[in-house]
């Protein structure tokens, strides 16, 4: 987070600090509907057992930033949209977990824009695990992805 010229950086307590100043921050615990009011929050993953959120209808200039505090090691993280007409543009970059070097194991994922309406991710070759950011932003009746993220093994595409 950038604040003026300086970089504010700090624990998830500090970040929810941060947060409420622009939007708020809430945790993700069970399966939430969004609407246009929770535009601007900070939304926070953190139950192993999964949840899906599902977007509002995408009005020019909401946006939502998702954080991953908790691995999912059951069913999975899901980001879903109210309508099949309403699609992913962008893309999510996922990182191996087991490698420390910034190189060829990052595997970049773009949405088709045919059919992506929903980013599953489940705890290994789609991302899910621990770290990472989502970023959405709506325009045009569809949401603008922004991410990187966690997984492990071969990674694949998380959008659907």
């Amino acid at each position: 987070v950038i604040m003026g010229k300086e970089p504010l950086i700090g624990s998830i307590d500090h970040i929810n600090e941060v947060s409420k100043m622009i939007g708020g921050v809430e945790t993700i615990t069970a399966a939430k509907t969004l609407t246009i009011a929770d535009s601007g929050k900070t939304f926070i993953f953190d139950v192993a057992s999964g949840a899906t959120v599902t977007l509002p209808t995408a009005y020019d200039g909401c946006r939502f930033k998702f954080l991953f505090k908790t691995a999912v090691t059951s069913n999975n993280y899901g980001i879903d949209t109210a309508a099949a007409t309403s699609l992913f543009y962008g893309r999510i970059v996922i990182h191996d977990k087991d490698v420390s070097t910034y190189d060829s194991t990052l595997a970049h994922f773009a949405a088709d824009q045919s059919d992506d309406d929903s980013i599953d991710m489940n705890g290994s070759t789609t991302g899910g695990l621990a770290g990472g950011y989502i970023d959405l932003v709506a325009y045009g009746g569809h949401w603008f992805v922004d991410g990187e993220i966690y997984g492990d093994g071969n990674l694949v595409t998380p959008f659907s």
